[in-house]
């Protein structure tokens, strides 16, 4: 039977339907094995997350404020009536805020974080200068480098306190997301409750009573008085850059093993104590 022109017509367009239909169907059943296969790779990298995450987390929000600004923790002998015979450990001295002179507050504060008294536990511009080091330094060397961290002070104290000793990448990373947390809860929780200023004293004397100075030293107490013979508020803007230019290289940067390199590092200091305002040419000039 010979076929007509408009029976041609009509299976040329019975297969163009069909092959859209098919064509439908096909992009159709990639669409939703696109949706499956995404949504189980969403699934499981929000399970992995967790699991990375899940302990820093709960460790950050469980973690109470006021044990960081408590003093370290010593072993003391006593005698029978009470009197202290002996202390165990490193030289410690805890200090009070009113025991910091002005000197070692502005030392510190430039010696670790310029910007200590304007941020809130977190700065974001040391973050991202410590971010672009790290990622120059790593493609420098070719593997995962983690040369700056971009810690502030309150930050490090959480270090301090918590005492954890991260090795890994991935570990450094938890550790980094705890300090960041804890530190920010510490600075909202003690200026809600004795305002700002004295909210910063606090966290700076917490701070300098937990770190190490090197030689077995804990503490600015202890520090002041085995480098230099005086108690912390005696010390002058010379000892005092001197002695927080320790806190960056307690080994490298100390009086007695390595004097020059400990004026090196007080020269550093005290430039950057003028370079954040807080020394004036006065006072640099006396």
């Amino acid at each position: 039977m010979p076929v007509t022109a408009t029976t041609r017509a009509g299976i040329e367009g019975i297969a163009h339907i069909g092959g859209g239909i098919l064509c439908g169907v096909m992009f159709f059943c990639g669409l939703a094995r696109f949706l499956v296969t995404g949504r189980f790779v969403l699934m499981a990298g929000s399970s992995a997350l967790f699991l990375v995450f899940a302990e820093p987390l709960w460790v950050a929000f469980t973690y109470r404020v006021e044990d960081a600004l408590m003093p370290l923790p010593s072993i003391q002998v006593l005698t029978q009536g009470g009197k202290r015979y002996a202390r165990l450990g490193s030289p410690y001295r805890p200090v009070s805020p009113d025991e910091l002179s002005r000197d070692i507050r502005r030392a510190t504060i430039a010696a670790e974080d310029g910007r200590f008294m304007n941020h809130p536990g977190l700065d974001i511009w040391g973050v991202a200068r410590a971010g672009v080091v790290n990622i120059k330094r790593s493609f420098a060397a070719r593997r995962p480098v983690i040369a700056q961290g971009g810690s502030t002070i309150t930050m490090q104290l959480v270090q301090l306190s918590l005492n954890r000793h991260e090795k890994s990448l991935l570990e450094k990373l938890q550790g980094k997301v705890i300090e960041i947390i804890v530190a920010l809860r510490i600075e909202a929780e003690l200026d809600a409750s004795m305002g700002d200023t004295r909210a910063k004293r606090e966290i700076l004397t917490a701070y300098l009573n937990k770190v190490p100075f090197g030689h077995n030293i804990t503490g600015v107490g202890a520090a002041s008085e085995s480098y230099f013979g005086l108690a912390p508020s005696q010390l002058s803007l010379g000892q005092a850059a001197m002695l927080m230019g320790t806190i960056r290289a307690p080994s490298r940067f100390s009086p007695f093993r390595n004097p020059q390199a400990a004026v090196r590092e007080r020269d550093r200091v005290i430039a950057q104590m003028e370079r954040f305002g807080l020394l004036t040419k006065s006072e640099l000039a006396r």
